[in-house]
């Protein structure tokens, strides 16, 4: 029989991974969703270009909120996996290595605030334009 520890520890590092690669497939998703966007809606003017950036900038702020959730789920698991390490360690499985933590400030952190950096200059761009002082297009 297998020790119930050992079962939790590959549940939650499965759901880990799988909130792992849902952050970086979510992102991706959203620059292909924009690209796409750009590459139908370049030469129809369906929409005046500042509720265009208004739209997008929403969109950037959404994934960006999304993203910081998946982030923060994750590093629950990442400490739920921390104490079933040590918990594993304290029953006397000298072979279980407890995992180096990822850090408060990475590649993540810097992906989710360029979001909502990114959504907020949008946001500028399209207050810029809606009262006339575009400076994207020369007029």
């Amino acid at each position: 029989m297998q020790d119930p520890l050992l079962v939790q520890y590959q549940v939650l590092s499965d759901q880990r991974l799988h909130f792992g690669r849902l952050y970086w497939q979510s992102i991706a998703f959203l620059f292909a969703l924009l690209l796409g966007g750009i590459a139908i809606l370049e030469d129809l003017s369906i929409l005046p270009l500042s509720i265009g950036l208004m739209l997008t900038a929403s969109l950037c702020g959404l994934m960006g909120f999304v993203a910081h959730r998946l982030k923060r789920l994750e590093q629950r698991y990442e400490a739920a996996l921390e104490a079933i390490e040590v918990a594993l360690q304290e029953k006397g499985h000298s072979d279980i290595q407890v995992a180096p933590k990822s850090g408060q400030y990475g590649a993540r952190f810097a992906v989710t605030i360029g979001l909502f950096a990114l959504s907020a200059v949008l946001y500028v761009l399209s207050a810029l334009e809606l009262f006339g002082t575009s400076i994207l297009l020369a007029r």
